[in-house]
């Protein structure tokens, strides 16, 4: 089994923003080489948000080089190998947004997603997020959001779920989990995706009444005893899932904020909205409340999930 796993971080929620990438090559069905690459976003303009998940600042990017002669070193040096990543969407995204922005059509290559066939590897976890899938591996995250760790930890998915099925090829994978093979052309894309009736499936919505407070939860948690509320889609899990993981440390998830709320979180979208001045309108109620004079923490996911 041969690939290039590839991660990709952003200075700003732009998609042609990347600031890193992190590779780890994969020959004989175990990695060969990994490293990570810095590159210099466009006026190496950076969102506090992101550095904050990231740890990238200009300071690091400033004598980079910009996203083509990076991305072409690496994929000249990988020599047509496809390409994997953990949430193939937002990577290849990535990928297509930097050479888009230069005037440059998309390496041709075949790409696969380790999230979707975690998904249907893992049907039971409580989400699929990079650590959670790599735990379940039996491998251990050393570093979440470092470019060439997240690359390794990605490879090492793929493997150990090719391992679990018994295939010997990506391809031969994407049979046995149900997925269509992404495909990069010079000007278009096909997506990676679940072939129909197989992999992640949604649930039905769930009343407020579904998620039942966990009263033995440990007192000294930040969300014990506290109404959370959820606003906008989040990156690293479905909300439901989220306001699960609130119930379960003995907080009350909310959908709505109201006098009695204590934390508001927000998805990716809203934060970002939030940083650039036009706060959603369930965050502008949040914050006349706290105007108001009512305690209200507002949380974003990186946040959240430190205190989860």
């Amino acid at each position: 089994m041969q690939f290039l796993s590839i991660d990709f971080e952003t200075a700003t929620a732009c998609r042609d923003s990347a600031c890193a990438v992190g590779v780890a090559r994969v020959d004989g069905g175990r990695i060969v080489d990994s490293a990570t690459y810095l590159i210099q976003p466009p006026g190496n303009r950076y969102d506090i948000f992101n550095m904050g998940v990231h740890g990238i600042t200009p300071e690091m990017t400033e004598s980079a080089e910009s996203f083509v002669p990076v991305m072409n070193s690496i994929l000249s040096l990988s020599d047509g190998l496809p390409l994997v990543a953990h949430n193939a969407s937002f990577d290849m995204s990535v990928l297509r947004a930097g050479f888009e922005s230069n005037g440059y059509g998309y390496p041709e290559r075949d790409y696969y997603c380790t999230l979707l066939m975690a998904r249907f590897a893992f049907p039971n976890l409580p989400d699929h997020r990079l650590p959670h899938v790599l735990s379940a591996c039996g491998g251990t995250m050393r570093q979440h959001h470092d470019p060439m760790c997240d690359a390794e930890a990605c490879a090492e998915i793929a493997l150990a779920i090719a391992g679990s099925f018994g295939a010997t090829t990506l391809k031969g994978l994407c049979q046995c989990v149900g997925m269509q093979v992404g495909r990069l052309y010079e000007f278009e894309y096909r997506p990676c995706r679940c072939a129909a009736g197989s992999g992640f499936r949604k649930t039905a919505k769930k009343s407020m009444s579904d998620y039942v407070c966990n009263m033995e939860a440990d007192q000294a948690g930040a969300f014990y005893d506290a109404d959370v509320a959820f606003t906008g889609a989040m990156a690293s899990m479905p909300r439901d899932a989220a306001m699960q993981l609130v119930a379960e440390r003995g907080g009350r998830p909310r959908t709505s904020v109201s006098k009695l709320t204590e934390y508001v979180v927000l998805g990716q979208l809203d934060h970002q909205a939030f940083t650039q001045g036009n706060p959603s309108r369930k965050l502008k109620t949040a914050l006349d409340l706290v105007d108001a004079g009512h305690s209200i923490q507002i949380l974003s996911e990186k946040e959240f999930l430190e205190l989860v």
